[in-house]
């Protein structure tokens, strides 16, 4: 379905009611303050995924509903995945540090699940996370099987989701998802511009 197509049954389908688009809007991350245009800017944007365009038409077509969005602590924080293990690279606080501030130089929050105290399962308490999270930001630097994971969940709930890779790791990418866009950096101080650049410029960041 191409995007004019798939926009005028959107419009039908939600009768212009703002409240809808916004949560529409809401639920890829993107500024929800001027309805159906920001759909539309985002269906013509580089920016949205298969799985995102495959949301909009189920949802044109009634196929699917939207899921609610339940406010907890992280709603509207940015999830991020990453490798962790500081034990085995050493540079783990390098790539944390830019994610960190290339997501707070966008006027976001961060969020990440190792530094979080919670009670209930670590696989459940992750899916909520993912499920109520603003958008994704996904770090491939290590190869790490858990990001990978993450981002799969994320991607196949239609969620915005930002690859990122050291570049001298970027030739190990699965080539399954090497022909998605990707960040590539090369210090954690180019991570965090190029991700500021990269958030601001798709409408998700929070600058007024």
């Amino acid at each position: 379905m191409k995007n004019d197509e798939l926009f005028a049954k959107l419009t039908e389908t939600i009768q212009e009611k703002k409240e809808t688009a916004d949560g529409l809007a809401e639920y890829f991350g993107l500024k929800p303050s001027e309805g159906m245009k920001t759909i539309k800017d985002f269906l013509s944007s580089g920016l949205i995924t298969d799985e995102q365009k495959l949301l909009l038409s189920d949802l044109a077509e009634h196929k699917r509903i939207l899921p609610k969005k339940e406010e907890q602590e992280t709603s509207g924080k940015v999830f991020v995945s990453m490798c962790m293990n500081k034990k085995k690279y050493d540079f783990i606080e390098d790539v944390r540090y830019g994610l960190k501030k290339g997501i707070e130089d966008s006027g976001n929050t961060p969020y990440f699940i190792d530094k979080d105290v919670y009670n209930d399962n670590m696989i459940v308490h992750l899916f909520q996370q993912i499920e109520q999270c603003k958008f994704m930001v996904a770090d491939f630097t290590t190869q790490n099987t858990g990001v990978y994971y993450e981002a799969g969940y994320a991607s196949a709930l239609g969620k915005t989701t930002i690859f990122t890779c050291r570049a001298d790791d970027f030739e190990n990418v699965h080539f399954d998802i090497q022909q998605i866009h990707f960040i590539i950096w090369k210090d954690p101080e180019d991570l965090a511009k190029r991700l500021t650049d990269y958030i601001v410029r798709f409408g998700l960041d929070e600058k007024e």
